[in-house]
């Protein structure tokens, strides 16, 4: 089965819409804070602020929350100016397609250790719908930037050090180094 498929604008949204409608906001924010806390606890010697009772960690969820193509993104800004995303898939859900996450999530750790390309760290997840959710997750830092397509035909943003010349070999520089990845086999990461 073809799961890279297009739909429709409309099927996704309605499909979205009923998740979003589901989905309970305060259950988020637990499994948020219980994850940063527990992150805290592990890295003590990261640049992140340890916890302690008198700096109470909280976490805001931000609404609306961003529809893409296959999943409800929500931003999830924590009291101590930290900033991760949730990503929840929206479409049915199967014992494939929890195969495909858990690859996918492994492949990202995996360019994560062996490049020096901006991945965002992913802090938790949950292939399956068995947890807090009810639903499978994917708890990362959230990248902070400008989307390419608000900006490539606008050229009073390509000034200075921002070109399209730049841009364009930084990302050349980036296939370069992902192209030094070799495998014995095609497919994905297990």
């Amino acid at each position: 089965m073809d799961r890279s498929a297009s739909r429709s604008t409309v099927a996704s949204n309605a499909t979205a819409d009923t998740l979003i409608s589901q989905l309970d906001i305060s259950a988020i924010q637990r499994l948020a804070v219980t994850t940063r806390l527990a992150q805290i606890d592990r890295d003590q010697h990261s640049t992140t602020l340890a916890h302690s009772p008198s700096l109470p960690l909280s976490c805001d969820v931000v609404t609306p929350p961003k529809i893409g193509g296959f999943h409800v993104v929500y931003f999830l800004e924590f009291s101590d100016g930290i900033s991760w995303v949730i990503r929840i898939p929206f479409d049915k859900w199967d014992s494939v397609d929890a195969r495909f996450m858990e690859t996918d999530i492994l492949s990202l750790k995996y360019i994560m250790s062996q490049t020096s390309l901006p991945i965002p760290r992913i802090h938790g997840y949950s292939c399956e719908d068995n947890n807090t959710l009810r639903h499978p997750y994917t708890l990362m830092d959230k990248i902070h930037g400008t989307r390419l397509i608000d900006v490539w035909n606008d050229p009073a943003w390509w000034t200075g050090e921002r070109s399209k010349e730049r841009f364009l070999a930084s990302l050349a520089e980036a296939m370069v180094e992902l192209a030094s990845l070799e495998f014995d086999q095609i497919g994905r990461l297990e």
